[in-house]
């Protein structure tokens, strides 16, 4: 879920059905498919690309419902919001420009509509964070995002630029989500299905990248996102038994019951 450099663009291949390159239809009526290890590569790629932009739309779906369930944000940083969001930005900006098949990018336009709502729950329950931040995100993103689509109005030599900065953007994005989760020794709210579902859409991007490209700067993108994902999993299992959650967890019960009493 990030960038590919722009001076590699490759040119599009045509899919039939959106799944079979064309030139191997012949190859898998005839289920020889092997004789062109290839045809399989790509067709694997496809799928894959199709799976990861499909579950994608569920993605945020349980950290949304978590987030309306507690109440609460609590252990969840704005901050990790606002970058991730720029790298799916730059992502879709940078796909667009570059014409790459929906497969290869769709997932990213569905988060970033996803991450919006979650950051407003955020604002909702968040009253640590004032009227002067909120303008300010919402007006920078909104700019950045229209100029970045636009693509006629981002210089070409502007765009390598873009692509650097996804690994500082996903590092951002989660390094003070790792730290929250450090110091509380606790993942608050945080949907545990949400995080696994990214692990594994990194992972599997990884993986596809690993195979596809020799650019290190396009490879270790990808690389630094699986491993930061990895590390928030870890912290799950970690603190899954947290004495901060069994005590938010006991509250609530308290509550539920003195309002039954009344």
């Amino acid at each position: 879920m990030t960038l590919a450099s722009t001076s590699e663009k490759k040119a599009q291949v045509s899919a039939k059905f959106g799944l079979f390159r064309e030139d191997c239809i012949d190859k898998w009526a005839n289920f020889d498919y092997f004789s062109d290890t290839s045809c399989i590569g790509f067709t694997l790629g496809k799928s894959v690309g199709y799976a990861i932009v499909g579950g994608s739309a569920i993605l945020k779906l349980p950290q949304i419902i978590n987030i309306l369930n507690a109440g609460s944000s609590k252990g969840i940083p704005a901050s990790s919001y606002y970058f991730e969001t720029i790298v799916f930005v730059n992502t879709l900006g940078n796909a667009r420009h570059q014409q790459l098949a929906f497969s290869e990018y769709g997932e990213n336009a569905i988060i970033i509509v996803q991450n919006v709502v979650v950051i407003l729950l955020i604002y909702n329950y968040d009253k640590t964070i004032g009227i002067a931040e909120k303008l300010l995100f919402v007006a920078s993103i909104s700019s950045y995002a229209t100029w970045l689509l636009m693509d006629t109005s981002v210089p070409e030599e502007a765009w390598p630029l873009v692509t650097s900065s996804c690994i500082i953007c996903n590092c951002m994005s989660r390094m003070p989500q790792i730290y929250s989760n450090f110091s509380n020794k606790s993942t608050g709210v945080l949907s545990f299905v949400t995080f696994f579902l990214a692990f594994a859409g990194s992972m599997a991007r990884f993986v596809g990248v690993l195979f596809a490209s020799d650019d290190i700067m396009f490879v270790s993108q990808f690389g630094i996102s699986a491993f930061l994902n990895t590390t928030i999993i870890c912290q799950f299992l970690l603190y899954w038994d947290s004495s901060d959650d069994k005590k938010d967890k006991k509250v609530e019960i308290e509550l539920k019951d003195t309002k039954k009493t009344r």
